[in-house]
């Protein structure tokens, strides 16, 4: 590259510069339509839409639907709305949009998958608010509730679990039953195929250990989903506890018998064995 190439490069250099710092100002003094389009406008005054015309509709009127719409009974609605309600008020030159439909459309969003987009047309509220509000919204309850409700199971919690089993399903020192879920993700940017799972989609794997009625004990999520069920527990904050061994109940007698059994998981044979009862099907095929 000679001298001219050079000045010839530089002087492309300058123009590109100055062409992006006048398509900034553009943007700065661009004058916008409307503050806010007429149909939100238009909101302020006759209740957003699917808000008031479903939502409310079905709050005072129709629990079963209000259960489809949003995954809660009303009273778990209320009583969760009622610790969130303070940190999902917001203050605004403009009038903001109410607390409860602020929680209603994320809730709803949670429940039924639809796009942000979708979700937006039928409160009638701007898309790039419910984009905002999706993340605020779920921010707020990750915050007010898992330290409320998420916590490691102590020894006790774990032998009320175990009786649970017993008297339910008759399956005495289960401590709890344990699977992996694949949770559909878009492809993080340079990823590759570490989130890519054998089921043909990207994911983060998500596991979980849930009492006899299905509640959640514990659960981690974050790992790829190229990874299987084992690695994913052997890296996780449930392995971890299993092995520092502090919460799981000592041995005890099984009942009627003077056999002494541990406490232990119910897994499917993708797990290891130290802390897991195997499917039949998988103690079978080992023996």
């Amino acid at each position: 590259m000679n001298c001219q190439d050079v000045i010839n490069l530089y002087q492309i250099w300058n123009v590109y510069q100055e062409v992006v710092a006048a398509n900034e100002e553009n943007n700065r003094n661009r004058v916008r339509r409307w503050w806010a389009k007429p149909h939100i406008r238009h909101n302020y005054l006759q209740g957003y839409g699917g808000y008031r015309s479903v939502f409310l509709y079905f709050k005072l009127n129709d629990e079963e639907e209000f259960y489809r719409f949003t995954n809660l009974t009303i009273h778990q609605f209320n009583f969760v709305f009622e610790i969130l309600k303070p940190f999902l008020v917001k203050r605004s030159r403009r009038p903001p949009l109410p607390a409860q439909l602020r929680f209603a459309a994320v809730l709803n969003y949670l429940a039924k998958g639809d796009s942000q987009l979708k979700n937006a047309w039928f409160t009638s509220i701007g898309e790039s608010t419910m984009y905002a509000i999706v993340p605020e919204v779920c921010k707020i309850i990750s915050q007010q509730l898992v330290p409320r409700y998420v916590r490691q199971p102590s020894s006790a919690d774990f032998k009320r679990v175990a009786e649970e089993f017993e008297q339910v399903l008759h399956f005495p020192h289960c401590i709890g039953t344990i699977d992996g879920r694949h949770c559909p993700i878009r492809q993080p940017k340079h990823s590759g195929s570490a989130y890519y799972n054998y089921k043909k989609f990207f994911s983060l794997n998500m596991m979980a250990i849930c009492d006899v009625h299905q509640r959640f004990l514990m659960f981690n999520l974050g790992g790829y989903g190229s990874f299987n069920d084992a690695f994913t527990f052997n890296n996780s904050d449930i392995c971890e506890m299993l092995q520092d061994n502090q919460a799981i109940p000592i041995p005890e007698l099984l009942p009627n018998s003077n056999i002494m059994a541990p406490y232990y998981l119910i897994g499917d044979g993708g797990f290891p064995n130290e802390y897991f009862q195997l499917p039949i099907e998988s103690y079978q095929a080992k023996n």
